[in-house]
């Protein structure tokens, strides 16, 4: 009987520990109000999409932009060009 004793009281210290732990650890309702619910997550899935959107349509603008500037940056250095050669055949008219 003794040996039954002692097992029964192994036992309620098992759950008296496991117990304490779970209350020690163990979300509160306060914890839980603070947790994200699905509709938060989907509007931040919804923002984040829109994010993406105008970020990627941004890009494109800036690309399209840059082409642009190079194209502009081409027919300024061909006008440049084209001037210095015009300077030149002037220079030789006046100066010959």
């Amino acid at each position: 009987m003794e040996k039954e004793i002692k097992k029964i009281q192994e036992s309620l210290e098992i759950v008296a520990k496991t117990t304490a732990y779970i209350l020690e650890n163990m979300a509160t309702k306060e914890d839980l109000k603070n947790l994200a619910t699905k509709e938060d997550l989907s509007n931040v899935k919804s923002e984040i999409h829109d994010m993406r959107m105008d970020f990627k349509s941004f890009r494109n603008d800036t690309e399209d932009s840059i082409k642009e500037i190079k194209n502009d940056t081409t027919d300024l250095a061909d006008t440049v060009m084209h001037q210095d050669k015009r300077i030149e055949k002037l220079e030789n008219k006046v100066f010959a």
